[in-house]
């Protein structure tokens, strides 16, 4: 499924590299990445790049923006890039969870709702950020970052469950479309790497690859 490696293969699509998604079934295959010294945490997922073996979420996507040329120009853009891609992540959270959630037991409307008030939370403040630090279609800085990148992952994610919700936050939607103009962004989107909505047989399977 999607999960936290998704953020990734939108970077790598956004950075027109090829890449070959491995996705995993058995437990078995998770602890014999662990033992065999490719996951330094013991965690997924796992980026295998340029003779690297990363993790953790953040790590790839920023080695990733660096090697693509979607990094801030300076130590104060990159630093702002940071800041508003936290901030992203912590509104996106609830998509996050609601798959877990709703297998869980928890209503449909109730996960909903979730997603709609950390929106409403964390929309507003990327907005007026985007209006102090950005340009036209740029959350940082006059050029595309890798916060763009996960912006745009957002707006399609988010609107996935409270649809066109970002039509009260006009930057961010500007900011999307310009990251969803790009070819190889769109290739990936229309191919069978792009999983879809992640339901029960997401988790299921996430359960079943790290043995809970």
């Amino acid at each position: 499924g999607r999960g936290l490696g998704e953020t990734v293969r939108w970077m790598l699509a956004a950075t027109n590299t090829s890449f070959e998604a491995v996705h995993l079934s058995e437990h078995a295959e998770f602890v014999a990445l662990r033992d065999g010294g490719k996951l330094a945490f013991g965690q997924l997922p796992l980026l295998e790049i340029d003779g690297l073996l990363l993790t953790q979420r953040i790590a790839m996507i920023q080695y990733l923006a660096r090697r693509g040329n979607l990094w801030g120009v300076d130590p104060v853009e990159e630093a702002r890039c940071t800041m508003a891609a936290g901030c992203v992540m912590d509104m996106f959270g609830p998509v996050m969870r609601r798959a877990f959630s709703m297998k869980g037991g928890a209503p449909e409307k109730q996960c909903s709702d979730e997603v709609q008030a950390s929106f409403d939370k964390f929309a507003p403040r990327l907005e007026q950020f985007a209006a102090d630090f950005g340009s036209a279609g740029h959350m940082v800085g006059k050029a595309m970052t890798y916060t763009d990148v996960m912006v745009a992952e957002a707006v399609v994610a988010i609107e996935e469950v409270v649809p066109k919700c970002f039509d009260a936050a006009p930057k961010m939607r500007e900011i999307a479309d310009k990251v969803l103009a790009l070819p190889s962004v769109k290739e990936y989107l229309a191919s069978d790497k792009r999983w879809g909505i992640p339901d029960g047989a997401y988790v299921d399977n996430v359960n079943t690859v790290l043995g809970r």
